[in-house]
């Protein structure tokens, strides 16, 4: 999988386009944002490294319609 780039902070969600996914997240106190791909085991945890404001963002190239995925957050869990 090519490395993921910056991608776009809307819309919100995960965005499915011609070469792969678009992941905007908005979380107030996360210090970080991963996007999980999945088969029967986690494939790989990808770090969304773009941030505006509260919203955590990147593209990630080559996923593709049916990918299994889920998203996890790191930092405070009780603020």
């Amino acid at each position: 999988m090519a490395a993921i780039t910056t991608g776009s902070p809307a819309p919100l969600g995960v965005s499915l386009t011609e070469g792969g996914v678009n992941v905007a997240v908005y979380s107030k106190h996360a210090t970080k944002i991963f996007f999980c791909r999945f088969d029967a085991d986690e494939i790989d945890r990808i770090e969304l490294t773009s941030r505006q404001g509260d919203v955590h963002f990147g593209f990630i190239p080559g996923v593709k319609p049916g990918q299994r995925y889920g998203l996890r957050a790191d930092g405070p869990y009780d603020a």
